[in-house]
């Protein structure tokens, strides 16, 4: 039971942390739309390069969001697998007598 226990608070530690960083990301991310949707008006090349680059990072932080969403939704399955797990045969076999 024990084991359990610390199991199902590893597993909520551990998507309580992908969720934070999640929202770090999507912070971000809103940051490069709103740049990607209002571009610099200026023909320079150093601010096309640099929305070349914004663009690449927007579009690596959108997959990172996507793998910690599928990580987090990995996450709460298992919780709930180990929250709705049946007893042991060795605990059957006591409720029984009992």
């Amino acid at each position: 039971m024990m084991k359990k226990i610390f199991f199902v608070i590893f597993w909520l530690v551990l998507a309580l942390i992908f969720t934070i960083v999640l929202l770090f990301n999507l912070s971000s991310i809103f940051d490069s739309i709103s740049y990607l949707i209002i571009p610099e008006t200026s023909n320079d090349a150093y601010m096309s390069a640099a929305g070349v680059k914004h663009s690449l990072m927007f579009q690596w932080q959108l997959f990172l969001s996507l793998v910690w969403l599928w990580e987090l939704s990995l996450d709460l399955k298992f919780i709930k697998r180990l929250m709705t797990a049946n007893p042991s045969p060795i605990k059957k076999v006591g409720l029984l007598v009992n």
